[in-house]
């Protein structure tokens, strides 16, 4: 029977570099050859999950006292768009925490730009932030905002804005 396997130690997995699957802990065996190059590089999983993020006109009931089009597809895209920024954020602060971004290895303007036009049309109607029926949007701005904080920690001299 396999035991779990502490964060530290996954942690510690990921950021290895080499591809060494040693095991973390005695009788537990983790072969895996994904590391945080390849999630960033090869995948390329920080424009993936910024594109998921990008609002459109139905990932928010409307402002006005008039429903959504589709109330369902509303709801599910507001929830896609939460969930991609907080993968995104949680990379980000694994790359990190990790010491493991190389210059270049995220087009850091290209995510910059699509996280601030997030921010900019949640702000654009602040009086909705805190109305009943739209927490998501004060929850999808408070994760963008973490994500733009990632992003400056890694890549600052890369971003003009």
């Amino acid at each position: 029977m396999e035991e779990d396997v502490a964060d530290e130690d996954l942690i510690a997995l990921g950021n290895d570099t080499n591809g060494d699957t040693t095991d973390p802990a005695p009788g537990v065996s983790i072969n895996t050859p994904v590391t945080l190059s390849h999630l960033l590089q090869t995948l390329s999983l920080p424009q993936r999950l910024s594109t998921l993020s990008s609002l459109t006109p139905l990932s928010f009931p409307p402002s006005s006292s008039t429903p959504s089009p589709h109330p369902p597809t509303t709801s599910l895209l507001s929830t896609i768009h939460l969930r991609a920024l907080e993968a995104l954020n949680n990379l980000l602060l694994t790359t990190v925490a990790g010491n493991a971004y190389q210059p270049g290895s995220i087009p850091s303007q290209g995510v910059w730009d699509t996280l601030f036009k997030s921010v900019q049309m949640i702000a654009s109607e602040p009086e909705v932030i805190s109305a009943k029926g739209h927490e998501m949007r004060g929850e999808v701005l408070e994760m963008t905002t973490g994500c733009l904080w990632g992003m400056v920690k890694l890549a600052s001299d890369e971003i003009v804005s």
